[in-house]
Protein backbone atom coordinates (compact mmCIF):
# COMPACT_ATOMS: atom_id res chain seq x y z
CA UNK A 1 0.00 0.00 0.00
CA UNK A 2 3.09 2.40 0.88
CA UNK A 3 4.30 2.15 -2.21
CA UNK A 4 1.12 2.21 -4.43
CA UNK A 5 1.52 5.79 -2.30
CA UNK A 6 4.63 6.61 -3.32
CA UNK A 7 4.31 5.47 -6.91
CA UNK A 8 1.17 7.80 -7.38
CA UNK A 9 3.32 10.68 -5.78
CA UNK A 10 6.63 10.34 -7.98
CA UNK A 11 3.96 9.88 -11.33
CA UNK A 12 2.76 13.02 -10.33
CA UNK A 13 5.85 14.77 -9.41
CA UNK A 14 7.50 13.85 -12.45
CA UNK A 15 4.76 15.48 -14.73
CA UNK A 16 4.69 18.60 -13.04
CA UNK A 17 8.73 18.38 -13.80
CA UNK A 18 8.40 17.70 -17.03
CA UNK A 19 5.75 19.94 -17.32
CA UNK A 20 7.67 23.03 -16.16
CA UNK A 21 10.88 22.02 -18.03
CA UNK A 22 9.18 22.34 -20.84
CA UNK A 23 7.97 25.42 -19.65
CA UNK A 24 11.64 26.81 -19.05
CA UNK A 25 13.05 25.11 -22.46
CA UNK A 26 10.25 27.65 -24.28
CA UNK A 27 10.77 30.99 -22.55
CA UNK A 28 14.61 29.63 -22.92
CA UNK A 29 13.73 29.87 -26.97
CA UNK A 30 11.71 33.08 -26.60
CA UNK A 31 14.75 34.39 -25.38
CA UNK A 32 17.18 33.08 -27.63
CA UNK A 33 15.21 34.60 -29.96
CA UNK A 34 14.99 38.11 -28.84
CA UNK A 35 19.01 38.13 -28.20
CA UNK A 36 19.61 36.84 -31.51
CA UNK A 37 17.28 39.35 -33.22
CA UNK A 38 18.53 42.53 -30.84
CA UNK A 39 22.01 42.10 -29.59
CA UNK A 40 25.58 42.12 -32.34
CA UNK A 41 27.95 40.01 -31.96
CA UNK A 42 30.08 41.84 -29.40
CA UNK A 43 26.94 41.70 -27.50
CA UNK A 44 26.25 38.23 -27.47
CA UNK A 45 30.50 37.78 -26.59
CA UNK A 46 29.47 40.48 -23.73
CA UNK A 47 26.43 38.36 -22.74
CA UNK A 48 27.90 34.47 -22.56
CA UNK A 49 30.96 35.90 -20.28
CA UNK A 50 28.50 37.43 -18.13
CA UNK A 51 26.31 34.03 -18.15
CA UNK A 52 29.74 32.21 -17.37
CA UNK A 53 30.91 34.21 -15.08
CA UNK A 54 28.06 34.53 -13.07
CA UNK A 55 28.29 30.24 -12.56
CA UNK A 56 31.48 31.25 -10.33
CA UNK A 57 31.49 27.68 -8.72
CA UNK A 58 31.78 26.10 -12.47
CA UNK A 59 34.34 23.59 -12.51
CA UNK A 60 34.74 20.34 -13.51
CA UNK A 61 37.29 17.93 -12.35
CA UNK A 62 40.11 16.31 -13.90
CA UNK A 63 39.87 15.58 -17.89
CA UNK A 64 37.31 13.28 -19.88
CA UNK A 65 39.10 9.74 -21.08
CA UNK A 66 39.23 11.59 -24.82
CA UNK A 67 40.64 14.51 -24.19
CA UNK A 68 43.52 12.28 -22.38
CA UNK A 69 44.10 10.39 -25.28
CA UNK A 70 44.11 13.56 -27.34
CA UNK A 71 46.47 15.51 -25.56
CA UNK A 72 49.30 12.40 -25.42
CA UNK A 73 48.52 12.13 -28.98
CA UNK A 74 48.87 15.84 -30.63
CA UNK A 75 50.78 17.33 -27.81
CA UNK A 76 54.77 18.08 -28.31
CA UNK A 77 56.59 15.69 -25.00
CA UNK A 78 57.08 17.94 -22.14
CA UNK A 79 58.72 20.14 -21.07
CA UNK A 80 57.40 22.91 -23.12
CA UNK A 81 55.15 25.82 -23.41
CA UNK A 82 51.59 26.32 -23.65
CA UNK A 83 48.93 28.70 -24.20
CA UNK A 84 45.72 28.02 -23.35
CA UNK A 85 42.52 30.25 -24.20
CA UNK A 86 39.23 29.70 -22.45
CA UNK A 87 41.02 27.93 -19.58
CA UNK A 88 37.99 28.45 -17.35
CA UNK A 89 38.98 28.08 -13.74
CA UNK A 90 41.87 25.92 -14.88
CA UNK A 91 40.87 22.55 -15.74
CA UNK A 92 42.90 21.85 -18.54
CA UNK A 93 45.97 23.70 -16.97
CA UNK A 94 45.91 21.79 -13.59
CA UNK A 95 46.53 18.75 -15.93
CA UNK A 96 49.13 20.25 -18.09
CA UNK A 97 51.33 21.30 -15.31
CA UNK A 98 50.92 17.81 -13.94
CA UNK A 99 52.26 16.19 -16.93
CA UNK A 100 55.28 18.80 -16.72
CA UNK A 101 54.39 21.50 -19.09
CA UNK A 102 54.72 25.11 -18.14
CA UNK A 103 51.43 27.23 -19.07
CA UNK A 104 50.08 30.68 -20.10
CA UNK A 105 46.20 30.92 -19.89
CA UNK A 106 43.91 33.28 -20.01
CA UNK A 107 39.82 33.45 -19.80
CA UNK A 108 36.74 36.33 -20.43
CA UNK A 109 34.96 35.71 -17.29
CA UNK A 110 36.51 37.60 -14.20
CA UNK A 111 35.38 35.60 -11.58
CA UNK A 112 36.94 32.47 -13.12
CA UNK A 113 40.11 34.34 -13.36
CA UNK A 114 40.05 35.05 -9.64
CA UNK A 115 39.05 31.54 -8.73
CA UNK A 116 42.27 30.29 -10.05
CA UNK A 117 44.83 32.07 -7.05
CA UNK A 118 45.93 28.86 -5.70
CA UNK A 119 47.06 27.55 -9.08
CA UNK A 120 48.53 30.92 -10.09
CA UNK A 121 50.96 30.84 -7.20
CA UNK A 122 52.59 27.55 -9.06
CA UNK A 123 55.72 28.30 -10.84
CA UNK A 124 54.64 26.41 -13.76
CA UNK A 125 51.81 28.59 -13.91
CA UNK A 126 53.77 30.97 -15.93
CA UNK A 127 50.48 33.79 -16.34
CA UNK A 128 46.45 33.34 -15.92
CA UNK A 129 44.58 36.33 -17.04
CA UNK A 130 41.24 37.54 -17.98
CA UNK A 131 40.51 38.23 -21.58
CA UNK A 132 39.25 36.93 -24.33
CA UNK A 133 39.82 35.81 -28.02
CA UNK A 134 38.53 38.81 -28.94
CA UNK A 135 41.22 40.45 -27.42
CA UNK A 136 43.79 38.85 -29.58
CA UNK A 137 42.20 40.33 -32.15
CA UNK A 138 41.37 43.66 -31.47
CA UNK A 139 43.61 45.91 -28.98
CA UNK A 140 40.75 48.15 -27.81
CA UNK A 141 40.59 48.21 -24.26
CA UNK A 142 42.99 48.01 -21.02
CA UNK A 143 42.23 43.96 -21.07
CA UNK A 144 42.97 43.49 -24.36
CA UNK A 145 46.32 45.24 -24.14
CA UNK A 146 47.13 43.31 -20.87
CA UNK A 147 46.26 40.07 -22.51
CA UNK A 148 48.82 40.55 -25.18
CA UNK A 149 51.51 41.57 -22.98
CA UNK A 150 51.22 38.80 -20.85
CA UNK A 151 50.89 36.18 -23.87
CA UNK A 152 53.87 37.83 -25.87
CA UNK A 153 56.34 38.11 -22.91
CA UNK A 154 56.37 34.32 -22.77
CA UNK A 155 55.72 33.56 -26.23
CA UNK A 156 57.10 31.39 -28.18
CA UNK A 157 54.75 28.72 -27.81
CA UNK A 158 55.40 24.83 -28.06
CA UNK A 159 51.76 24.40 -28.75
CA UNK A 160 48.15 26.18 -28.24
CA UNK A 161 44.90 24.61 -26.58
CA UNK A 162 41.32 26.30 -26.48
CA UNK A 163 39.63 25.30 -23.10
CA UNK A 164 36.62 22.75 -23.91
CA UNK A 165 34.50 24.21 -26.65
CA UNK A 166 35.73 27.25 -26.13
CA UNK A 167 36.08 27.86 -29.73
CA UNK A 168 32.30 27.24 -30.26
CA UNK A 169 32.13 30.64 -28.26
CA UNK A 170 34.14 33.04 -30.79
CA UNK A 171 30.78 34.86 -32.77
CA UNK A 172 32.38 36.04 -35.63
CA UNK A 173 34.65 33.75 -38.52
CA UNK A 174 36.55 36.50 -39.21
CA UNK A 175 37.96 36.33 -35.40
CA UNK A 176 37.78 32.35 -35.72
CA UNK A 177 40.40 32.90 -38.64
CA UNK A 178 42.08 35.84 -36.79
CA UNK A 179 42.51 34.01 -33.62
CA UNK A 180 44.10 30.67 -35.59
CA UNK A 181 46.29 33.43 -38.04
CA UNK A 182 47.70 34.77 -34.46
CA UNK A 183 49.04 31.28 -33.35
CA UNK A 184 51.19 30.92 -36.58
CA UNK A 185 53.25 33.91 -35.19
CA UNK A 186 52.98 32.60 -31.52
CA UNK A 187 53.24 29.27 -31.77
CA UNK A 188 55.08 28.48 -35.38
CA UNK A 189 55.11 25.09 -36.55
CA UNK A 190 53.33 24.02 -32.96
CA UNK A 191 49.98 22.19 -33.26
CA UNK A 192 46.65 23.72 -32.36
CA UNK A 193 44.13 21.58 -30.48
CA UNK A 194 40.69 22.57 -30.32
CA UNK A 195 36.82 21.35 -29.71
CA UNK A 196 33.92 22.91 -30.69
CA UNK A 197 30.09 21.93 -31.56
CA UNK A 198 28.63 20.68 -34.67
CA UNK A 199 26.08 19.48 -36.97
CA UNK A 200 25.64 18.17 -40.13
CA UNK A 201 26.66 20.08 -42.95
CA UNK A 202 23.30 21.34 -44.71
CA UNK A 203 21.18 21.00 -41.61
CA UNK A 204 20.93 24.38 -39.18
CA UNK A 205 19.95 24.75 -35.53
CA UNK A 206 16.53 24.18 -35.22
CA UNK A 207 13.97 27.18 -34.69
CA UNK A 208 10.99 26.54 -32.89
CA UNK A 209 8.12 28.38 -32.80
CA UNK A 210 8.97 30.08 -29.62
CA UNK A 211 12.29 31.37 -30.82
CA UNK A 212 10.43 32.75 -33.89
CA UNK A 213 8.09 34.70 -31.47
CA UNK A 214 11.48 35.34 -29.82
CA UNK A 215 13.05 36.90 -32.83
CA UNK A 216 9.32 38.81 -33.77
CA UNK A 217 9.86 40.52 -30.29
CA UNK A 218 13.07 41.59 -31.14
CA UNK A 219 12.47 42.92 -34.74
CA UNK A 220 9.83 44.77 -32.99
CA UNK A 221 11.53 46.53 -29.80
CA UNK A 222 14.20 47.83 -32.95
CA UNK A 223 12.23 48.42 -35.46
CA UNK A 224 14.24 46.20 -37.80
CA UNK A 225 13.19 44.56 -41.13
CA UNK A 226 11.49 40.79 -40.41
CA UNK A 227 14.01 38.93 -42.30
CA UNK A 228 15.51 35.93 -41.02
CA UNK A 229 19.08 36.51 -42.13
CA UNK A 230 20.70 34.45 -39.11
CA UNK A 231 23.68 32.13 -39.59
CA UNK A 232 22.53 28.50 -39.75
CA UNK A 233 24.81 27.44 -37.55
CA UNK A 234 24.28 30.26 -34.41
CA UNK A 235 22.60 30.04 -30.97
CA UNK A 236 21.96 31.64 -27.63
CA UNK A 237 20.73 29.64 -24.84
CA UNK A 238 20.46 30.60 -20.81
CA UNK A 239 22.85 28.23 -19.97
CA UNK A 240 25.92 28.74 -22.14
CA UNK A 241 25.48 31.76 -23.83
CA UNK A 242 26.18 32.18 -27.58
CA UNK A 243 27.43 29.55 -29.24
CA UNK A 244 28.04 28.04 -33.38
CA UNK A 245 27.56 24.62 -34.39
CA UNK A 246 30.02 24.02 -36.69
CA UNK A 247 29.62 22.14 -39.80
CA UNK A 248 32.79 19.69 -40.76
CA UNK A 249 33.13 21.80 -44.14
CA UNK A 250 33.53 25.02 -42.34
CA UNK A 251 36.45 23.41 -40.01
CA UNK A 252 37.93 22.69 -43.01
CA UNK A 253 37.49 26.12 -44.25
CA UNK A 254 38.36 27.75 -41.48
CA UNK A 255 41.52 25.62 -40.78
CA UNK A 256 42.57 26.85 -44.95
CA UNK A 257 42.14 29.94 -44.23
CA UNK A 258 44.19 30.68 -41.17
CA UNK A 259 47.28 28.48 -43.41
CA UNK A 260 46.73 25.52 -40.86
CA UNK A 261 46.25 21.61 -41.78
CA UNK A 262 43.79 19.03 -40.19
CA UNK A 263 45.97 16.45 -38.89
CA UNK A 264 43.11 14.99 -36.45
CA UNK A 265 40.18 14.99 -38.02
CA UNK A 266 36.83 15.71 -35.87
CA UNK A 267 34.31 13.53 -35.15
CA UNK A 268 30.76 13.53 -36.24
CA UNK A 269 28.26 15.58 -33.76
CA UNK A 270 26.43 12.05 -32.64
CA UNK A 271 29.99 10.37 -32.26
CA UNK A 272 29.36 9.97 -28.42
CA UNK A 273 32.76 12.17 -28.45
CA UNK A 274 32.79 15.61 -28.09
CA UNK A 275 34.16 16.76 -31.59
CA UNK A 276 37.48 18.07 -31.68
CA UNK A 277 40.51 18.71 -34.34
CA UNK A 278 44.48 19.09 -34.20
CA UNK A 279 45.87 21.95 -36.79
CA UNK A 280 49.39 22.07 -37.93
CA UNK A 281 50.71 24.62 -40.07
CA UNK A 282 50.44 24.19 -44.15
CA UNK A 283 53.61 22.58 -45.29
CA UNK A 284 54.19 24.75 -48.36
CA UNK A 285 55.39 22.88 -51.20
CA UNK A 286 58.47 24.03 -53.45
Amino acid sequence: MKNKLILALLKRALRGEWYFSKQFDRLDRLLSGVAMSVLDHDQWTELTAHIYSARGDYKKEGLFNWEKKWFKESLPPSPGRILVGGAGTGREVTHLIKMGYQVVAFDPARSFVSNTKKLQGQSSCLAFVQGSYEDIINQGSNTASRLMYTILAHAPYDAVLFGWGSYTHIALESVRVGVLEKCLYLAPGAPVLFSFWMRGDDTQRVRTRAWEAGWKIGKFLTRKRMVFDDDPGDDISGRAGYGHFFSRREIENIAKKAGYEIKRQPPGPYSGVFPHATLMPETRKA
